[in-house]
């Protein structure tokens, strides 16, 4: 079922990868490199989500990925426990890896954002990035998978801090070409257009 749906993305990407663990789940590698993780849900309905998810090392928090979840229609009770639990402002891939399910990433694609983008004047400031090179953006569809059960949860779109993940180390960790600018942006950008994040009502500034 996985092969399919790569098979059948290939006819309009430039690249699909099907990635199961080992490679570590993104609140993974946050925690690993700096000692801790949490998970912020700015905006959450039946269709989407938007989190940040950022380390708050010596008491500094700082957020290390911009998520921009759109949920799949799915009929699959076997998903109805750690899908509400993930709806009520839980770790994604993390919930669904502690349920005992397979999490599959299908890379889309890798891209960056630059000036003089809108987008990236925002969240370069929110993640305390402004004007210092470009922000990665990793496109992916995510799979559960359990047995003979295989169920496509969502479409993420995330954005990295670039002290985190660099533009570079995402495509060498994806095995995916960066393209210059990054694709299909319209429905995350839509998306975070009325979202207020973390960085916007901070009371202490980016060091």
């Amino acid at each position: 079922m996985r092969g399919l749906a790569c098979a059948a993305a290939l006819a309009t990407l430039s690249s699909c990868a099907a990635d199961s663990e080992p490679r570590l789940l993104n609140s993974e590698r946050i925690e690993a490199r700096y000692g801790d993780y949490a998970v912020d849900v700015r905006f959450q309905s039946d269709s989407a989500r938007i989190s940040e998810l950022y380390s708050n090392g010596a008491g500094e928090r700082r957020t290390r990925t911009i998520a921009v979840v759109e949920f799949a229609a799915h009929d699959a009770p076997e998903l109805d426990r750690v899908d509400a639990a993930i709806r009520a402002g839980a770790s994604l891939g993390a919930s669904l890896k502690e349920a005992g399910w397979l999490v599959i990433k299908e890379s889309l694609s890798v891209g960056s954002l630059t000036a003089p983008d809108d987008l990236y004047t925002r969240l370069g400031a929110a993640l305390c990035h402004t004007g210092r090179g470009p922000i990665a953006v990793y496109r992916y569809r995510l799979r559960a998978s359990k047995g003979a059960a295989d169920y496509l949860y969502a479409t993420i779109t995330e954005f990295y801090d670039p002290d985190y993940l660099t533009v570079s180390a995402l495509s060498r960790l994806t095995a995916i070409p960066a393209t210059p600018v990054a694709e299909n942006l319209d429905a995350p950008r839509a998306a975070l257009a009325d979202i207020t994040l973390h960085r916007e009502t901070a009371s202490t500034p980016c060091d």
